[in-house]
């Protein structure tokens, strides 16, 4: 717990702290915060069983050292041992028999917020005291976050998000000023990298999925194929099930691999800009290697 923080900090005094730190930049910012302002805190992830490999890594050899070691939560009654499905994500959607949906997103609710819910009770049940839960939201990433504000009372916590005036280039200043190297998938062009892939991924982030890790498009593929079987085993001729929803009006339902071919296309022409989303990427961050001219000593 923090003690003997002054000034607008002072409410946090007696009170167990909580940050969510996802591996991306705006959770990676909000640790460097507290840490510079001498906030004692316990970094916790969430772990839908649906994140790419390097975020665990990423996790595990850089915030980790950073931070001190994580309180990892997950619903446990997605992550039964089945050979067959991998626990999180992939056992949520055989439990319900769809992929998660703008109008039913049980993801979010069953993988993220419902497992931090029944920590933070426990916290609060054990210690006495209601915890505080810092999440690293910036207003600027939707309309939906800019209406948000800074403290919200809920059951379980205070809610507090710090960042939520920041720019985007005050989170990465403050990478830099600490030196620590972001998630490597932004590096590579990703533009977040929250989920491996979200439902709601814009169109260049499924053309950059497709492009570097074909592999993930195959197995969402495959996916699709086994939940579809299993609707239609429950309920004979019920509709085939899409990991995206159609991205266009005149088609109802699009699969992974139809989703793929429409975001590599833009009035009729085919795109392929993996190379400038990379150098946007390392551009954005500072970190790119700028090549050597004829003639430069």
């Amino acid at each position: 717990m923090n003690e003997g923080l002054t000034g607008e900090l002072e409410w946090l005094n007696g009170r167990p702290l909580y940050a969510s730190l996802s591996g991306g930049k705006d959770s990676t910012a909000l640790g460097l915060w507290l840490k510079s302002q001498g906030i004692k805190f316990t970094p916790v992830f969430c772990d839908t069983g649906w994140e790419h490999p390097a975020t665990y890594e990423y996790i595990a050899t850089v915030l980790e050292p950073l931070f001190g070691a994580f309180t990892v939560v997950r619903n446990e009654k997605l992550f039964q041992d089945d050979p067959e499905w991998v626990g999180g994500m992939e056992q949520g959607i055989r439990k319900f028999k769809m992929f998660s949906s703008g109008r039913h997103r049980w993801c979010s609710y069953y993988l993220k917020v419902l497992p931090a819910q029944n920590l933070l009770a426990e916290v609060q049940y054990t210690t006495g005291r209601k915890p505080v839960s810092a999440v690293g939201i910036r207003g600027a990433e939707s309309a939906s976050r800019a209406k948000m504000t800074a403290t919200e009372e809920q059951d379980e916590a205070t809610v507090w998000r710090p960042l939520l005036n920041w720019t985007e280039s005050e989170v990465i200043e403050l990478h830099a000023r600490y030196n620590v190297r972001p998630n490597p998938l932004y590096l590579g062009g990703a533009s977040r990298v929250g989920c491996y892939p979200c439902i709601f991924a814009r169109k260049n982030e499924i053309r950059h999925l497709a492009a570097t890790a074909p592999e993930r498009v195959q197995h969402i593929a495959a996916l699709e194929e086994r939940v579809t079987a299993l609707r239609q085993a429950a309920t004979p001729g019920a509709a085939q099930a899409t990991f995206f929803k159609s991205k266009r009006p005149d088609v109802a339902k699009m699969n992974i691999r139809e989703v793929v071919e429409w975001s590599r296309t833009k009035g009729g022409e085919v795109i392929d800009d993996l190379a400038e989303q990379e150098e946007q990427g390392c551009m954005r961050w500072g970190l790119c290697e700028v090549p050597r001219q004829e003639g430069d000593e």
